[in-house]
C-alpha cells in the first residue's frame, strides 16, 4: 500500500516539474522570439 502511494507522488512530482518546465520553456521562446524580432 506504502509503495503504491509513494510511487503516485513521484508521478505527480514529474507531471508538475515537466509542466513547469514547459511554461518555463515557452516563455524563454516567447522572450527570445521577442528579443530576435
Amino acid at each position: 500500500m506504502e509503495k503504491g502511494k509513494r510511487e503516485q507522488k513521484d508521478k505527480a512530482k514529474i507531471i508538475a516539474v515537466s509542466s513547469v518546465m514547459s511554461i518555463i520553456g515557452s516563455g524563454a521562446i516567447l522572450l527570445a522570439a521577442q528579443f530576435f524580432s
